[in-house]
């Protein structure tokens, strides 16, 4: 597996860039997610403001292949996102409730970006997701069609009618 460490001190130079490469193993590996596949390069551009401060600039770029939600089928969405967080070394413990602020023990000498990175990828998957009009898969659509029910084939709801289980209650008040 691969490693998606950075180290948090020691750099020469103000700015540092590094790329990354998430694939589907990687992607599902910390739990399973509707991802069936997919490879995603992500570029990280780290700017050292002070000794204690970083700024983290991801850029995220690929694809993803997910089910469609109408036909089921392989469906592959693009990922073009970014993220940008700034990282503080202070303190004794990790805070993460700003969600452009990450504040990590002073101790700490290396931050996994792993789980930031795959939580971004994952972030711009979108809610629904389907093919355009007409580009499922055939075959499924014509069997969701025939097995869909058309409001003339709902049962009608005849309010004048009681189930006498609540008539038996009602007579017990």
């Amino acid at each position: 597996m691969a490693s998606f460490t950075l180290e948090l001190r020691g750099y020469v130079s103000n700015v540092e860039t590094f790329e990354y490469h998430l694939d589907t193993d990687y992607i599902n590996s910390i739990e399973q997610t509707e991802v069936r596949g997919g490879a995603v390069d992500v570029a990280l551009t780290v700017t050292h403001k002070s000794a204690d401060i970083l700024v983290l600039d991801m850029v995220c770029k690929g694809h993803l292949i997910v089910g469609c939600d109408r036909c089921l089928d392989d469906m592959m969405l693009l990922v073009d996102t970014c993220y940008h967080v700034t990282v503080k070394m202070q303190g004794e413990e990790f805070d993460d409730s700003a969600d452009d602020v990450l504040v990590v023990p002073e101790s700490l000498t290396k931050l996994d970006l792993g789980p930031m990175m795959r939580d971004t990828v994952l972030l711009s998957i979108p809610i629904v997701h389907s093919h355009p009009e007409g580009q499922c898969d055939a075959q499924m659509s014509q069997l969701l069609e025939s097995m869909s029910v058309t409001s003339d084939e709902l049962p009608v709801n005849n309010d004048d009618e009681t189930d006498p289980r609540w008539d038996v209650l009602r007579e017990l008040k």
